[in-house]
């Protein structure tokens, strides 16, 4: 059983919500694990990955102190088509150490979804979660991705987040090689300033935030 409460998170632009991963999510989860797009970028990952193996997955990673996975879902009044799941991806906090109070963010969203400030608002709401929640109040909180994921890199770059450094051959590519990967980092300090840049991108899409 995790040490993490089951939060539910609801954003203040009162589009999504971040929940905790459900037995009835599994099916969407896998479909999105084995959607080239979405892990184009994550070549350590399985190519696919069934509704039954993502369940054992789930079940192991709730069980883990360092992991605080969250499910995202438009919020039932306004999902653009309510005859269809309201599941968008999944996103939460892993390397989770309290002691030096660092986390890494992981977010992967429905390629429909993409472009859409669907993963800014996600990640606008994780980062204060792991920055602000009582219980977490993290100093800093780190980025991981490939070299080539340019879409990942921009969205970080944009806001003016650090990159730290590029690791050599750090995971396999899924065909028998090795690349890089690289990683930013937030510190608590610079936290204000960024919220303030994406609650102004937030607000400038899609109406004012509540709170």
């Amino acid at each position: 059983m995790s040490k993490w409460p089951r939060l539910y998170i609801n954003s203040p632009w009162n589009r999504l919500a971040l929940i905790p991963p459900e037995s009835k999510d599994d099916i969407h989860v896998a479909a999105l694990r084995s959607n080239p797009e979405t892990i184009r970028y994550l070549p350590f990952l399985p190519r696919s990955i069934t509704p039954e193996e993502w369940r054992i997955k789930r079940e192991a990673r709730s069980a883990k102190e360092e992991i605080w996975d969250f499910h995202i879902h438009f919020l039932s009044q306004v999902a653009p088509d309510k005859s269809i799941s309201s599941f968008v991806g999944q996103c939460g906090l892993i390397h989770i150490d309290t002691a030096n109070r660092s986390a890494e963010v992981g977010i992967v969203v429905s390629p429909k979804w993409h472009r859409s400030k669907i993963a800014s608002e996600a990640l606008y709401m994780t980062l204060k979660h792991a920055f602000e929640y009582p219980d977490l109040k993290m100093h800093r909180v780190q980025f991981t991705t490939a070299p080539d994921n340019v879409q990942m890199r921009g969205w970080l770059e944009n806001y003016g987040i650090k990159m730290e450094y590029r690791l050599r051959e750090a995971w396999v590519d899924g065909k028998g090689g090795w690349i890089d990967s690289v990683g930013y980092s937030i510190l608590e300090s610079e936290w204000p300033a960024l919220k303030k840049k994406l609650e102004e991108k937030l607000n400038s899409c899609g109406g004012q935030a509540n709170g």
